[in-house]
């Protein structure tokens, strides 16, 4: 996936249990990777970091795939958990290990597909 001049490989979350699980219970994530959601349509989808290991960059991102806004949050040590919402409709959220986005508002996201190499 690109985003502006960066470029993560990302997990993508399309159904609803991987949305709502997310990167929660991993205690890790290599930094130039990252989750992709997919929603089922525009809107303010909240996330929320339950259960979270590590701070995260969350990047909404528009129906026509561009940033709108990042948010850097950090694990939930608070019950209930606080859940974030974008500033506008989303259809898209990337997240990455905390402070390693470097965008901003307005870049351009692309994803494409290449083969995972041979073991």
């Amino acid at each position: 996936m690109r985003v502006g001049n960066q470029l993560f490989r990302v997990e993508a979350a399309s159904g609803e249990k991987a949305r709502e699980i997310g990167l929660s219970r991993r205690a890790t994530l290599p930094a130039d990777a990252g989750m992709w959601f997919v929603m089922p349509h525009p809107d303010w989808h909240g996330f929320w970091m339950k259960d979270m290991a590590f701070p995260i960059d969350l990047v909404w991102i528009s129906p026509d795939r561009t940033v709108v806004d990042v948010l850097g949050l950090k694990p939930c040590t608070t019950q209930p958990c606080s859940i974030h919402y974008p500033p506008s409709p989303v259809a898209y959220v990337l997240e990455i290990n905390a402070h390693h986005f470097t965008g901003k508002h307005g870049d351009r996201v692309e994803w494409f597909c290449t083969p995972l190499p041979t073991p």
